[in-house]
């Protein structure tokens, strides 16, 4: 095992590993890292744990290829970097029929870079005025429904990472929901209630019942008969705001009944509708 972890980059750990790694560091759970690869759970602990593994420990000999890469060349029998030459050599590894399943333009390149050999005089040219359907495709168009497929994969991927990337961010009081931010939001809230209590009445005080206060707020509340209190906190900007509705300015508020934020809605929706 290496005494220093490795610096993790897509050339050491491969495309897939790399992303699980870097989401994971961020902080993204391994199911949402799974939604946004279209891979279950488990599939990307493993990838994760692969990644953790070739970072601590002695370089393996597919370090740096996909796992996709990796799992074809191991169904076609090549499990080390000998196997790999030997193939190579032997004309085995080619993007012409014969070849191994899955062993795409992607996989051929990553051997040949594991292998240090340049593109150039490897990878086959194809000349556009001659080209022809792959062969099994057949006259139905499936090679190009399918690559029209791969793009609306690729699309969704992209939209699940910004997304995965927006739920890494902080949440602050410009947090939006895609409408509104916390902030909008709390400045309805407060010019609502001072509305309200101009009309119905209430009372404010810079301390609670029991004589504490809250930095930068006050608290104003109001009764509605029958029904019970409710209460807010409002920032003491809006002081003098709420000092000219019909509220009574007190030493302290009346006693906290013990009322939670739902309760204050369920009395509010009871009031409006009763």
């Amino acid at each position: 095992m290496s005494d220093t972890p490795k610096e993790p980059t897509v050339e050491l750990l491969g495309e897939r590993r790399f992303k699980v790694y870097t989401l994971r560091q961020k902080g993204a759970t391994f199911a949402e890292i799974g939604m946004s690869m279209h891979v279950t759970r488990g599939r990307v602990m493993q990838l994760y744990q692969d990644a953790e593994r070739i970072l601590n420990q002695e370089p393996h000999w597919s370090d740096g290829m996909s796992v996709r890469t990796v799992n074809t060349l191991s169904n076609f029998g090549i499990e080390s970097r000998e196997q790999l030459q030997e193939a190579f050599k032997a004309g085995k590894l080619h993007l012409r029929s014969g070849s191994p399943r899955n062993y795409g333009k992607k996989a051929h390149q990553e051997v040949l870079k594991i292998l240090g050999l340049s593109d150039q005089g490897h990878t086959p040219r194809t000349n556009s005025s001659k080209f022809r359907m792959p062969k099994g495709y057949g006259k139905s168009g499936d090679f190009y429904v399918r690559a029209e497929k791969a793009e609306e994969l690729e699309r969704e991927l992209n939209a699940a990472n910004e997304r995965i990337k927006q739920l890494a961010q902080p949440i602050t009081g410009e947090t939006s929901d895609g409408y509104h931010t916390f902030n909008e939001l709390y400045e309805h809230r407060h010019a609502l209630f001072l509305a309200f209590v101009s009309v119905r009445g209430g009372w404010m005080s810079k301390k609670h019942h029991d004589g504490s206060e809250m930095y930068g707020w006050f608290i104003a509340g109001t009764y509605l008969n029958g029904i019970g209190s409710i209460s807010y906190h409002i920032p003491m900007r809006l002081w003098d705001s709420c000092a000219h509705t019909k509220v009574s300015i007190l030493e302290a508020a009346p006693v906290w009944d013990g009322h939670t934020s739902q309760d204050v809605i369920n009395r509010l929706m009871k009031f409006a509708t009763e």
